[in-house]
C-alpha cells in the first residue's frame, strides 16, 4: 500500500515536471516566433526603404543629369542672391573652412545649399544603412561628385563680402560650427517634402482657376463692347454716294440736280 502511494506521488511529480518543461518550451518557442516576426518586419521595412530611396534618387537624377555645369552655377548664384541668410551663412562658412578641413567644409557647404532645388540633396551622403542597386549607386556617386565640384567652383568665385552674417539662421550656424550634422535622407522628410509640393501645386491650380474665372467672357462668340466705346462708322458715306451720282447735299437738307 505504501509502495503504491509513493508510486502515485512520483507519477504526479513526473507529470508536473513534464507540464513545466512543456510550458518552458512553449515560452521559448513564442520568444523565437516573436524574434522571427521582428526580423521579418525589419527586413520588410528595409526593403521598403530601399524602394522609396531608389525612387527618390532616380527622380532626382532624371532632373539632374541633363543639367550643364553652367546651369548648376547659375542656380547657386540665383539661390544666394535670393536668400540673404544663405549669403550670410556662406560668408561665415568661408571664415571657418580653413580650420574645418577641405572635406568637412565641403560637406557643410552642401548642407547649406541642399534645399535650393530638387537636385541638390544628391550632393549629400547617402544613408549608410541603405544599399542601393549597383547601377543606381554609381549614378548617385557621380552626381554627388559633380555637385560637390560645382559647389567648390562656386565658392572659389563667390563674392559674399557684402553679405550680412547676422542674417544666418540658428540651423545654418549649427551646420557651420559642426554642432549640427549635415542632414541625411529619411522617408519622413521625403513625405513632408512631397506633401509640400502637392500643396504648392494645388495652390497654383486654384490660383490659375481663379484668374481664369475673373477674365471677361465673350457672349455668343463676340467680345462685349466696353462702356462708352464709340459706335463703328457707317459702312457707306451718304455724301460720297450723292457725289458718285453727280449730286451734292443742300445746306438746308434738299438736293440739287446737276
Amino acid at each position: 500500500m505504501e509502495k503504491a502511494k509513493k508510486q502515485e506521488e512520483q507519477e504526479a511529480l513526473n507529470k508536473e515536471k513534464q507540464r513545466e518543461e512543456a510550458r518552458l518550451r512553449s515560452l521559448e518557442q513564442a520568444e523565437r516566433d516573436r524574434a522571427a516576426a521582428t526580423a521579418l518586419k525589419e527586413e520588410q521595412e528595409q526593403e521598403r526603404l530601399v524602394q522609396v530611396f531608389s525612387a527618390d534618387r532616380t527622380d532626382r537624377l532624371t532632373k539632374f543629369e541633363p543639367l550643364t555645369d553652367s546651369q548648376l552655377q547659375a542656380e547657386l548664384k540665383a539661390g544666394v542672391q535670393a536668400d540673404s541668410s544663405l549669403a550670410g551663412a556662406l560668408k561665415l562658412m568661408l571664415k571657418s573652412s580653413a580650420s574645418a578641413g577641405a572635406e568637412v567644409s565641403l560637406d557643410r557647404y552642401m548642407a547649406l545649399v541642399y534645399t535650393l532645388g530638387p537636385v541638390w540633396p544628391l550632393g549629400l551622403a547617402s544613408p549608410a544603412s541603405i544599399k542601393l542597386p549597383n547601377a543606381l549607386r554609381n549614378r548617385v556617386k557621380k552626381a554627388r561628385l559633380r555637385l560637390r565640384d560645382a559647389m567648390t567652383a562656386f565658392i572659389q568665385a563667390a563674392d559674399v563680402k557684402s553679405a550680412d552674417e547676422s542674417l544666418a539662421s540658428e540651423w545654418q550656424r549649427g551646420i557651420i560650427d559642426g554642432s549640427i550634422e549635415p542632414p541625411e535622407w529619411n522617408d519622413k522628410e521625403q513625405e513632408a517634402e512631397e506633401r509640400a509640393q502637392a500643396e504648392a501645386k494645388e495652390r497654383l491650380e486654384k490660383a490659375t482657376e481663379k484668374a481664369s474665372a475673373a477674365e471677361p467672357k465673350a457672349t455668343n462668340g463676340k467680345k462685349g463692347k466696353a462702356k462708352g466705346a464709340k459706335e463703328p462708322a457707317a459702312e457707306e458715306d451718304l455724301d460720297a454716294l450723292l457725289a458718285e451720282f453727280g449730286m451734292s447735299p443742300d445746306k438746308k437738307g434738299g438736293k440739287k440736280k446737276k
